[in-house]
């Protein structure tokens, strides 16, 4: 516990730092001081080759966006003495375990994107950028439960994220499978219900008809 509050502190400190040098620019843009195209640089920085240029304002947007997402389930894992009992310890645990993926995007997200972005605009084809993003996004999550691993000393995660998302799909099934069961049974059995109305209505008016001769 102690370390996590110290982690959130350093990260406090340098999310304020970020969000500064943020304000600062979006201030600028919004006084026409400054462009929006103004706060960019390129990746590779060499102009000679071709290069992604990159703006700062929506870069730094994000890994922010993750901080409070990160600060927001923190609070809730430190509020120990606001959540007793085995419930309240189930939840703090689901909110510390949903803090520490965001804490994996705050950390990889700008190592990760400048790259794939630069693959994807200069030497990607258009015809393989959806192929090449499922796997860059699947890169990234691999990444951050490796850090989730790393952060909580657990092993594993991967394979029971995927085990259980298995069963509850197959479960789905399962149930999909029962429920159009039953309604297929009940469709036929109103079927033949009324079939059977159908067929004694008509042998009630054939009735009158043979008892007239």
């Amino acid at each position: 516990m102690k370390s996590e509050e110290r982690r959130a502190l350093v990260l406090l400190g340098i999310t304020a730092i970020l969000a500064s040098i943020l304000a600062a620019m979006e201030a600028a843009v919004w006084t026409k001081v400054s462009k929006f195209e103004d706060f960019s640089f390129n990746f590779p920085p060499y102009l000679k080759v071709p290069h992604l240029t990159t703006y700062l304002i929506p870069v730094l947007e994000y890994p922010i966006g993750f901080w409070v997402a990160y600060a927001f389930f923190v609070f809730w894992y430190f509020g120990e003495d606001w959540l007793h009992g085995r419930k309240g310890t189930k939840f703090r645990n689901i909110c510390h375990s949903l803090a520490i993926f965001c804490l994996g995007f705050y950390v990889i997200y700008i190592i990760w994107l400048i790259p794939v972005a630069y693959l994807a605009l200069v030497w990607i084809p258009d015809s393989l950028k959806t192929v090449y993003f499922q796997i860059a996004f699947a890169l990234l999550l691999l990444l951050d439960e490796q850090l989730y691993e790393l952060a909580t000393d657990s092993r594993g995660l991967l394979k029971r994220a995927v085990l259980w998302y298995t069963n509850k799909f197959r479960e789905l099934i399962e149930l999909t499978k029962d429920l159009v069961s039953e309604a297929v049974s009940w469709l036929t059995e109103k079927v033949r219900a009324y079939r059977k109305r159908r067929k004694m209505g008509s042998v009630s008016t054939a009735e009158p008809q043979l008892s007239n001769l």
